[in-house]
């Protein structure tokens, strides 16, 4: 005869008890939520159009006056605050050979286009506490045309632009491609001429542009230099046509160069 076997037994699993979250809770799941969100990177993103501040301190050189673009530094624009981009643009002429310029102190070059007449510019994201830079001249040619503007909205961290693109002696500017919507499209001409008196007299803005400033230097009675800057806000993102627009009498070389400037989304 066989035993019967025994058996261990054992209770069910009693379900587990979940217990809803208590005002408390959840107010501080939130916060942490919060947080972690505003952390994150805001390059890509869209929000208010930045804009530039009316303010353009400026300065031109001529050869044999000094080695620096205002020997006390270009003095910077009205109202700039922390996080505003500040930038200097430069153009000059020196024909039959290349202009050399160093840097303001501080400053990330942007862009640097070099021919018998050259333009270039540099920013920098305003800490709250900064002060006028010069533009030094590292080799002497005849005329230089520089001035200084702050773009305010931007994001707060990282290269505050994108899309980068330049051309040299063509009076088209490269397509900029932007990834999301409220950029603020920014054209720089720059350009030489071996004849006097011709640039700055009456370039105006492309059609739907607006003009925000012009340096012209023509007080050398052999040459003269110039370059404008303009502005269009993107509303959306994807290919934005950039202008055609050359300065007046910009014969003797000439440089284009063009960008968006991303906005802060958190503004």
């Amino acid at each position: 005869m066989m035993l019967p076997v025994p058996y261990l037994w054992l209770p069910p699993e009693k379900p587990a008890i979940i217990r809803p979250m208590d005002a408390l809770q959840r107010a501080m799941l939130a916060l942490v939520g919060g947080t972690l969100l505003a952390g994150q990177p805001a390059v890509g993103g869209a929000g208010p159009t930045p804009t530039v501040r009316a303010s353009f301190p400026s300065d031109v050189y001529n050869s044999g006056s000094t080695g620096t673009m205002m020997g006390a530094g270009i003095g910077l624009p009205s109202g700039h605050t922390t996080n505003d981009i500040l930038v200097y643009v430069f153009s000059g002429w020196r024909g039959g050979d290349l202009p050399h310029i160093s840097a303001p102190s501080g400053y990330t070059q942007i862009f640097s286009l070099l021919s018998q007449a050259g333009m270039a510019a540099w920013w920098k994201r305003d800490g709250g506490s900064e002060s006028a830079q010069t533009i030094g001249i590292t080799d002497s040619f005849t005329l230089g045309a520089a001035f200084v503007f702050a773009v305010t909205g931007c994001v707060t961290s990282g290269t505050p632009y994108e899309g980068l693109q330049t051309a040299q002696d063509l009076s088209v500017a490269p397509n900029v491609t932007t990834t999301n919507s409220n950029r603020l499209l920014m054209d720089f001409h720059g350009g030489g001429s071996a004849s006097p008196a011709q640039i700055g007299t009456g370039d105006a803005a492309s059609s739907g542009w607006t003009k925000q400033k012009e340096v012209a230097n023509a007080t050398d009675s052999a040459s003269s230099c110039g370059v404008l800057m303009q502005t269009k806000s993107a509303p959306s993102s994807g290919s934005q046509t950039m202008p055609s627009l050359t300065l007046s009498g910009a014969s003797g070389g000439s440089q284009t160069a063009a960008l968006a400037w991303l906005p802060n989304p958190s503004s």
